[in-house]
């Protein structure tokens, strides 16, 4: 039996979304061949069983699983269910990818040594590039005021990171079992780096693996006022306020106020 699941959440809208869905199904056909069997696709009830069709459309082509989530639970409760699955199944590791991420190379070959050779390593991340090759994501870390950030100029460096995005990842699920799974209360954003770091507080590692690469855009989320999951992002990553001069605090505001982009 094959050792790694892929799970893809999916929020069904459509032709676009039956479009880079199918993308990201053909990428795996070409550079994981045989993965598709072990592929599970888990549709989050957003739109309740108007997008069966689809799915099976697409399923009879590629072969994937599908799921289908019992209520609209957000990108981590999506995650979770085919996450568990996997598990539950007697898989070791699973990919997380986005249907919107295609990959470029044999993301599950490069994943497996790094996993056989370090019992700690929990979670490997991937870099993400446009269509250009430009860098979109390349791991996440925290800075002094326990806020997260990118440094594209070590976009091509194989490292350990606080957190690396979900995108695509591969996780080993023992570790997350273990752990604790995605958690809901960061729908959005935030559910990568807050996995991470929990992770490293359990004694787990997270590696950003830049020879592997997928191709996809990034999102982009405009908060006009601090939402449930950036106030608690800052309450779980920033300096403790009673120890803390007003001007910073007032610095993580303003910055979680601005436009930001987020990796998911």
């Amino acid at each position: 039996m094959q050792d790694t699941a892929i799970v893809i959440p999916s929020f069904w809208m459509g032709r676009s979304t039956y479009w880079t869905l199918q993308q990201t199904l053909m990428s795996i056909e070409r550079f994981s061949p045989g993965s598709l069997k072990h592929t599970y696709v888990v549709d989050d009830y957003s739109y309740g069983d108007r997008c069966i069709w689809g799915y099976h459309e697409l399923q009879e082509k590629f072969g994937f699983k599908l799921q289908m989530a019992t209520e609209s639970g957000g990108l981590s409760k999506t995650f979770n269910i085919g996450l568990k699955h996997a598990k539950d199944l007697g898989y070791k590791y699973a990919m997380m990818l986005m249907g919107d991420i295609e990959l470029t190379n044999d993301a599950i070959g490069l994943a497996l040594p790094e996993f056989i050779n370090d019992p700690k390593l929990a979670l490997i991340g991937a870099l993400r590039v446009d269509c250009d090759g430009k860098a979109v994501e390349c791991g996440w870390e925290l800075d002094a005021f326990k806020m997260p950030f990118q440094d594209k100029t070590k976009a091509f460096q194989k490292r350990y990171l606080d957190a690396v995005g979900h995108g695509l990842c591969l996780a080993r699920l023992s570790a997350l079992d273990s752990s604790g799974w995605l958690s809901a209360h960061y729908q959005l954003g935030y559910s990568d780096i807050e996995l991470g770091s929990r992770l490293w507080s359990c004694g787990e590692k997270v590696l950003y693996n830049p020879h592997i690469i997928c191709q996809g855009g990034e999102s982009v989320s405009k908060a006009a006022a601090l939402g449930r999951s950036e106030a608690s992002a800052l309450d779980r990553w920033s300096l403790d306020k009673k120890n803390v001069d007003g001007g910073r605090i007032s610095l993580l505001v303003d910055r979680a106020n601005q436009q930001r982009r987020f990796f998911y």
